[in-house]
């Protein structure tokens, strides 16, 4: 295949993808119309150099978009007509099998979509007798898969038009008959669909003769082709009439329906030989016609006591179906043995067994379950968690006089025993919907005591992380059984319980905790002071206000509109102001002491009734959404609107000064022998941090420009480290004006692994005053080598024997194979009295000793530069300026000698 062919496949195929993904998006991006986009993918299906696979591709995307494409009766038409052309050209050349049935799907497709029968006959007949020629060819083996299509093709038009092909029924009924391939349950589903609307609409006609089935199924009233269609066909023909589901049609009592029952007979035999799809379908099809013919319904006898013992889940439920719809006199009789035989039979599938339950609970009131009989559906620890829940309810359900509590708790035993253990998961989630079904059948004392004891001391107790599970349990049941005071009466308990907790020994299940206070404060009927003194005191004894967990704060706040809103204030009146008053002064987050100062101010303010229609009226006016709700328990949120996007930078930041902190490894080398100070350093025990201090100024090139906001809320700024820096904080700044000329300073902090310069990316994300949030990007920050350069980490009367241990340390290292350390020699265009300024201006802060008049002395340079590596400087200026190099990362020299050729730069 040539290169040219290659490429035109390739491009027909991402078309193709590209019309099904947005068909109106390529139009327009091609500037054709419906019309020339048909005619290009027709006329591509007769390229010679395009693949069949490319072809059925094409075919595809028309077939997807023929309602879109083909808008008039002459696109129909031309698009059919073509595709009938090019269908016998691929015919006549023995193309690909699968391009010839895909023609067929999109001619059909075509026809169907636009409704041709009514519109235009002719080419609606030319169509069916296509598909008629070639079924007609029946045991011919190389177009079965050919046939096979024609004849699901034909199916479809008798969906679409019920009883348009029922004058063929006597050909589909021969062919069945005569076929002897695989093909025949394809033509025996077309029979059986052609057959069951025949029946249908012989019903739905005023009179229906004593031998119209008959003559249906053995009078040839017309040939195979063409297909007898009225010149004018009315709206109501070829329609079934709707009816309700409970409504039964039937055919009058005096119609012959031996010759039917003999076909449908034919058509069971044909079963076994049916894939498991067209098998649920045939029975299906053929339970329905003996139902509207009222045929014996021992026809099926045979047929069901295949499918009871059938492995294949879709013929099995089948034959729960029948049973139920179609045997309904007989199930009666149906041995309560052998249901449970197949309900607790090990070897069937969890589907069968799921099968058998839910067929009895649907026939409950035709079965009677004795007492002894309910432990043959007692729940094993080998039982799925559906098959645990469905037993139960079964159980429940059958039950004549009920079970006491503690025999439908024993049914749960394996999940409770789970969720004793901590557990997780979807066991727990059975749990606690088992307890739930066991109270909505009984709500009797002594199951409320058992719930509440296992609820509250085996498994909240012991495994906070349970809570959720709880609450959810208590809005069922105050869902399912308004009334009772159940669910209340558990929530206290589990309120009295938490209260009684340590708080110390709270904080890791604190947000479990608080979850349960927050729904017992929405209930008026339990006593809340438990739930005030449990805060305040865990404000008093840990320090939860100030770890900066916006979480949690929210469930506080959360608490406290709750108490506000459903509770007497007077009783609590005092409680809620001092757990209001510890959070609007206490809490490190600024959102969490606003919403608490604003609520404290409504506390001591407003009367009791002005207070609670305040936050109704919040609550109505946010409907629920807001974010302290979704973090506790409530996350229906609208839809965010979309972020802006800014071309320009709208904020510029300045740099000030560069600072360092490193006390702490200061403090760990103090007074330590050369040995120690290698091996902390080395360790990396407290990474030096690099502090470059910045200025936020407004950052537009022009003040002409034109911005819909002048003030900026909640700024993020972002910056980028690169992979040789330890990850950088985002920069939180609360607001800034852009008309500030003073700007507003903040500190970027920067651990690096590596003392490489770089260029940091930086964005700013922020909100306005319309609530809406905008993004841009920043000019970037240059890091330089020498912003990495720091003092040793000693005392300075320290440096200078550090530095002599450290040169002879490097020195000795040096003359090892595979050492890192190096050294190296440099010189500078600078006389004695030149460099003076110079090193000064440029090294300062790390002179360790200068020559000080000395002739044969010269400045000493040490350096730390983090995380753990030095540099070394030993300067002496004559004529010009030597420097010996000492480092313990030979990487560092490209870095040092181009810090050395900055301070010729400037001259």
């Amino acid at each position: 295949m040539s290169l040219k062919t290659t490429d035109e496949n390739h491009q027909w195929r991402q078309t193709a993808v590209l019309m099904k993904r947005d068909i109106y998006g390529y139009l327009q991006s091609k500037g054709c119309s419906e019309e020339d986009c048909v005619i290009d993918l027709l006329q591509a299906l007769y390229g010679e150099t395009l693949s069949d696979a490319t072809k059925v591709m094409v075919l595809g995307a028309l077939q997807e978009l023929s309602e879109s494409l083909l808008m008039d009766k002459t696109g129909v038409e031309q698009a059919v007509g073509t595709l009938i052309g090019f269908f016998q050209e691929v015919a006549m050349s023995k193309g690909s099998t699968f391009l010839k049935s895909q023609i067929l799907v999109c001619m059909t497709t075509i026809l169907l979509t636009g409704d041709q029968l009514r519109d235009q006959q002719s080419l609606f007949l030319d169509v069916t007798n296509l598909l008629f020629d070639i079924i007609s060819k029946v045991n011919q083996g190389t177009d079965r898969a050919l046939r096979e299509t024609a004849c699901q093709c034909l199916e479809e038009i008798e969906n679409n038009y019920p009883g348009v092909l029922m004058h063929k029924l006597d050909h589909f009924y021969a062919m069945c008959q005569l076929e002897n391939t695989h093909v025949r349950q394809t033509y025996v589903g077309l029979f059986n669909r052609v057959l069951r609307n025949a029946v249908r609409v012989k019903c739905q006609q005023a009179s229906v003769s004593k031998d119209d089935i008959s003559d249906l199924l053995l009078t040839r009233k017309e040939p195979l082709k063409p297909l007898m269609l009225p010149d004018a066909i009315p709206p109501a023909m070829f329609q079934l009439q709707s009816r309700s589901p409970n409504e039964r049609i039937s055919l009058p009592s005096d119609v012959d329906t031996s010759e039917l029952q003999a076909a449908v007979m034919k058509s069971m035999d044909n079963l076994l030989e049916m894939s498991e799809p067209d098998a649920v379908k045939a029975i299906q099809e053929l339970s329905c016609i003996c139902n509207i013919c009222n045929l014996p319904i021992q026809i099926f006898q045979d047929m069901q006591r295949n499918l009871t013992t059938s492995l294949s889940l879709p013929l099995f439920h089948v034959h729960l179906y029948l049973m139920k719809h179609y045997f309904s006199e007989s199930v009666e009789a149906v041995n309560l043995e052998s249901v449970t035989r197949h309900i607790c039979h090990p070897a069937l599938s969890l589907g069968h067994r799921l099968f058998c339950l839910h067929f009895c609970m649907d026939i409950s009131h035709q079965i009677r379950l004795e007492d002894e009989d309910s432990a043959l559906f007692k729940p094993t620890i080998f039982d799925s968690l559906d098959e645990t829940l469905t037993k139960l309810k079964f159980v429940i359900k059958l039950s004549p006089d009920g079970l006491t509590s503690n025999a439908l708790l024993s049914y749960l035993e394996p999940l409770m025993t789970s969720v004793k253990n901590g557990a997780i998961g979807k066991g727990a989630v059975a749990c606690f919907r088992g307890l739930f079904h066991i109270y909505a059948n009984d709500q009797s004392e002594d199951l409320n005591s058992a719930i509440s004891d296992f609820v509250v001391e085996e498994a909240v107790s012991q495994h906070p992380h349970f809570a959720d599970h709880a609450l959810n349990f208590i809005s069922c049941v105050s869902e399912e059984l308004p009334d009772s005071k159940f669910p209340s009466h558990l929530l206290q308990s589990l309120t009295n319980f938490i209260a009684q907790v340590s708080p110390k020994k709270s904080l890791e299940n604190l947000e479990h905790f608080l979850k349960i206070f927050n729904a017992a404060a929405m209930e008026e009927s339990i006593q809340l002071k438990p739930v005030t003194k449990y805060l305040q005191d865990l404000f008093k004894s840990t320090n939860v206000l100030e770890n900066r967990n916006w979480l949690l704060g929210n469930q506080m706040i959360q608490i406290c509109h709750n108490l506000m809103l459903h509770t007497s204030l007077p009783n609590l009146f005092t409680s809620v102001g001092e757990i209001l008053f510890s959070l609007m002064t206490r809490h490190s987050d600024t959102n969490i002491r606003d919403v608490a100062r604003f609520f404290y101010s409504m506390l001591i303010h407003l009367s009791e009734e002005k207070i609670k229609a305040i936050l109704r009226s919040l609550d109505a006016s946010n409907n629920g959404q807001n974010l302290t709700n979704l973090v506790t328990g409530t996350n229906n949120f609208p839809v965010a609107a979309p972020v802006v996007h800014l071309q320009e930078p709208i904020l510029q930041l300045k740099r000030l000064q560069r600072s360092y902190k490193y006390e702490q490894l200061m403090d760990s080398l103090h007074g330590c022998s050369f040995s120690e100070y290698l091996r902390t350093v080395s360790t990396n025990a407290s990474i030096p941090e690099i502090v470059i201090d910045l200025q936020i100024c407004n950052g537009m090139a022009s003040e002409s420009q034109q911005l819909p906001f002048s003030k900026l809320y909640a700024i993020v700024l972002s910056v980028q480290s690169p992979t040789y820096y330890n990850d950088i904080e985002d920069l939180h700044v609360p607001y800034f004006a852009l008309n500030d000329e003073e700007g507003c300073r903040i500190s970027l902090v920067i651990i690096p692994n590596e003392p490489n310069p770089a260029n940091l990316e930086a964005s700013a994300m922020f909100t306005s005053s319309e609530n809406k949030t905008y993004t841009c990007k920043l000019k970037p920050l240059r890091l330089e080598f020498e912003d990495f350069f720091l003092p040793l980490p000693v005392a300075a009367d320290e440096r200078r024997q550090i530095f002599n241990d450290l040169w002879s340390h490097l020195d000795s290292e040096v003359q090892r194979d595979n050492s890192a350390c190096i050294q190296s020699v440099t010189t500078l265009p600078f006389t004695a009295s030149q460099f003076h300024p110079v090193i000064n201006e440029k090294l300062s802060d790390y002179i360790i000793a200068r020559p000080d008049g000395d002739e044969d002395a010269g400045w000493i340079i040490g350096i730390l530069l983090p995380p753990r590596w030095h540099l070394l400087l030993k300067m002496k200026a004559t004529d010009v300026t030597v420097v010996t190099i000492n480092t313990d990362n030979w990487r560092l020299l490209p870095l040092v000698s181009h810090f050395l050729k900055s301070f010729t730069d400037g001259d």
